[in-house]
């Protein structure tokens, strides 16, 4: 099998772990109108990175998908420890896992990342994408909401403020007084899965 062979079948196998997780979302028509987008942009979302270069995280096609699976894994083994009487439902930990950065595959319509026409770039500094000056005033957090309303979920207040304080760099400071423990697991798990992925330079299999 060709390296090209290989890296397709991991996107793929990827993207298909994540359809799966995803299912156990309950959400009636919400969740029917959910597997609609994700089939109909599966190429786009399925192909995005998760950053503009190497050394932030997963800048390669797949990488949004693979960061945002590792996240989910993280957050499971956080819940397990940190969560022991399953005060925080399931339902929550997969939804703002696996969607608190799906903006960055676009808004349906235009592409977030757009390929680094400078050759310059991409091999001196490693910077293999630019972000589409159409979107770029538009935080990802926000766009990872609309997606979710757009596809008929409405973020409980909890899972609302933890796709929302996610940002570019993730915080360093300590939770705030009355801070949802969801979202200090999903600020840590993301931070733990940008470690993992920082200066990675190709897709690989989560889980």
């Amino acid at each position: 099998m060709t390296t090209a062979q290989n890296a397709l079948q991991t996107l793929t196998t990827n993207f298909e772990q994540f359809k799966k997780q995803a299912t156990k979302l309950s959400g009636g028509q919400s969740e029917k109108a959910l597997f609609q987008e994700l089939e109909s942009d599966a190429e786009q979302i399925m192909l995005s990175p998760a950053s503009t270069r190497y050394d932030l995280v997963c800048a390669y096609p797949g990488g949004l998908i693979e960061h945002s699976l590792r996240v989910l894994s993280v957050m499971a083994k956080m819940r397990s420890i940190y969560d022991p009487e399953n005060k925080i439902p399931v339902n929550s930990i997969i939804l703002v896992a696996l969607f608190h950065d799906i903006g960055k595959a676009g808004n349906g319509k235009k592409s977030y990342y757009l390929d680094n026409d400078s050759e310059w770039h991409r091999t001196k500094l490693g910077q293999m994408y630019t972000i589409n000056e159409k979107l770029a005033h538009l935080p990802v957090s926000q766009l990872s909401l609309e997606f979710l309303i757009r596809n008929g979920f409405t973020p409980n207040s909890d899972e609302w403020y933890a796709i929302s304080s996610i940002r570019d760099k993730v915080r360093d400071d300590i939770p705030v007084s009355g801070e949802p423990m969801l979202a200090v697991m999903l600020q840590h798990a993301v931070k733990l899965a940008c470690i993992v992925g920082k200066n990675k330079k190709e897709v690989g299999l989560v889980g």
